[in-house]
């Protein structure tokens, strides 16, 4: 009789447990990098052991940066939820192989080698905002610039996060002094990075 009182026991508190949410696993805090599982300071290795190592492009500057950036193509979808296409990159300081940028350029299609920018400055705009909400919700109010205005950006903020700076930015054409001949042939894009170099 005893055991049956104690079985029974056991699955009342096993079914409270269950209701009120005391036997689940505790949510770990969510991963608030702007590519969950990278932070600045990895080796290439570290990194290539998160997304793998099948790059779609690199580009090394040993003569300005000392640097070595490896690109990969993303789908709409892939970065914040966006409907945009784009890349995923990585530069690492060539002298010491760690990660000291890392982000998004997010209005990119076709190759590397001829790419295209299709998405109107709505377009932009819209997935830049919901970017800009996120960051927002996880560092707090970000400080908004207007330096770079005169080179086709439309919007510009960025976070401090301990040794790192988030820096989120859209615009048409950017960094241009002249009009494409076809507006897909302009820059028009967002970028999102984090770096400790800046």
């Amino acid at each position: 009789m005893k055991n049956v009182k104690i079985r029974n026991w056991t699955i009342i508190v096993s079914i409270l447990a269950v209701l009120t949410g005391c036997n689940n696993e505790i949510e770990p805090e969510q991963d608030k990098s702007i590519i969950p599982g990278i932070k600045t300071g990895m080796t290439s290795e570290e990194v290539f052991e998160v997304i793998g190592d099948d790059y779609d492009n690199s580009v090394t500057d040993d003569y300005y940066k000392n640097t070595i950036e490896y690109d990969y193509h993303i789908d709409a979808g892939e970065a914040f939820n966006t409907d945009l296409e784009g890349y995923m990159c990585f530069e690492f300081d060539l002298q010491t192989d760690t990660l000291i940028t890392f982000g998004y350029h997010l209005g990119q299609s076709g190759s590397f080698d001829a790419p295209v920018y299709p998405y109107s400055e709505e377009e932009l705009k819209t997935a830049y905002d919901a970017i800009k909400g996120t960051l927002s919700e996880w560092y707090g109010d970000g400080n908004q610039s207007n330096e770079y205005a005169e080179y086709g950006v439309k919007e510009e903020y960025t976070w401090q996060v301990e040794e790192d700076q988030i820096w989120a930015v859209y615009g048409v054409n950017l960094w241009a002094m002249d009009e494409p001949a076809a507006y897909e042939n302009g820059l028009n894009e967002i970028v999102v990075s984090c770096s400790n170099r800046f």
